[in-house]
């Protein structure tokens, strides 16, 4: 029979190790399956460790421009955080009453926006909540490191 890694045509058939059907279901000549946790090659790495996959979707990450969720977290195109910076997602302009980023997420309210200028952080003394995020003065995060908390 065919032996499926010695680049030899052992069986006379005139096809070479993965080439040869009877080579059809060897490990060695199946390749990685990306999402099963298996180490189906048997070549040491599994799934998206394993050098056959990186350029599978899967592991690959969002492809930012084609509406589908290519790395299956739910979030497609430039709605994923890995499309941040992707030029296919334009940055969150901060002051326009839009989500340019197409996070969900409008201005101030967009991680984007944290150390704009166009948005305030949380004054921690003056009872409003300045960052609108629900919490107020010493309640907010943002004021943990603040003397006056």
């Amino acid at each position: 029979g065919e032996i499926c890694d010695n680049g030899v045509d052992d069986d006379d058939d005139a096809f070479i190790d993965c080439d040869d059907f009877d080579c059809a279901d060897d490990p060695a000549c199946i390749g990685e399956v990306c999402d099963n946790g298996l180490d189906d090659d048997e070549d040491g790495f599994t799934d998206c460790d394993d050098f056959d996959c990186a350029s599978d979707p899967f592991c690959g990450g969002e492809f930012c421009s084609n509406g589908v969720d290519d790395d299956g977290d739910s979030y497609i195109d430039c709605k994923d955080l890995n499309c941040d910076g992707d030029p296919a997602c334009p940055d969150e302009i901060c002051s326009n009453g839009m989500d340019d980023d197409g996070d969900a997420f409008i201005d101030c309210d967009d991680w984007d926006c944290t150390d704009h200028q166009a948005c305030p952080g949380e004054i921690c003394d003056n009872g409003v909540d300045d960052d609108e995020d629900g919490h107020i003065d010493c309640a907010d995060f943002d004021c943990a490191s603040d003397p006056a908390c």
